[in-house]
């Protein structure tokens, strides 16, 4: 397994921060397939050949993704889209 760890700082506050994620985890499920829930305020999903959580905090983000062997070949592109997404939504 490959694992995938960012963090991000932001200024959002928490309730605007876990609106941003569910914007993102919205959009996983839909373009991914992918399966997602709210524990307190960590997202945790999980996709064909990937799983992880999301933990939202009022000034941080924590994204944690383990990656089943077929997509361990595309960490580097999947770690960019990440860091894409985040830039995107947090700025």
């Amino acid at each position: 397994m490959s694992d995938i760890h960012i963090e991000r700082t932001h200024n959002l506050g928490l309730e605007s921060a876990r609106e941003k994620v569910e914007e993102i985890a919205q959009s996983l499920r839909d373009e991914l397939q992918a399966h997602y829930e709210w524990n307190g305020n960590s997202l945790i999903f999980e996709s064909p050949g990937a799983s992880g959580t999301i933990e939202v905090g009022a000034d941080r983000i924590g994204v944690d993704i383990e990656l089943g062997l077929m997509l361990s070949f595309m960490k580097g592109m999947i770690e960019q889209n990440v860091n894409r997404r985040l830039d995107t939504a947090f700025g």
